[in-house]
């Protein structure tokens, strides 16, 4: 019996390592998104960057906009990958802090 206990809490605690490190990186993903589109206007610029010759004063037409699709495509796959493993987090953890609990009596 203790083998098996000792093998499903291995398996939940690496679970919820995995589980953390998940909303860890996705709760950053979506803080990048935020950061980038909504408060700093971080701009994309799209056209030939091509420098001008000497002779020549025309400089080639660059057009430079702030992508928001980009960024609500990043902060919806941050979120729903945030809406799986942030559950999983937590049951895992509330299941690996009983079995501690269990393990002491």
């Amino acid at each position: 019996m203790k083998l098996i206990q000792l093998v499903v809490s291995i398996s939940l605690a690496l679970v919820f390592v995995l589980s953390t490190i998940t909303v860890l990186f996705s709760s950053g993903r979506v803080l990048n998104a935020v950061m980038d589109a909504y408060v700093f206007k971080v701009d994309n610029c799209y056209g030939p960057r091509v420098v001008p010759l000497e002779g020549e004063e025309k400089v080639p037409d660059v057009k430079c906009e702030v992508d928001y699709n980009d960024a609500k495509r990043n902060i919806s796959g941050g979120i729903s990958l945030l809406v799986v493993a942030a559950p999983l987090a937590y049951f895992t953890f509330k299941k690996s802090l009983d079995l501690i609990k269990e393990g002491k009596s």
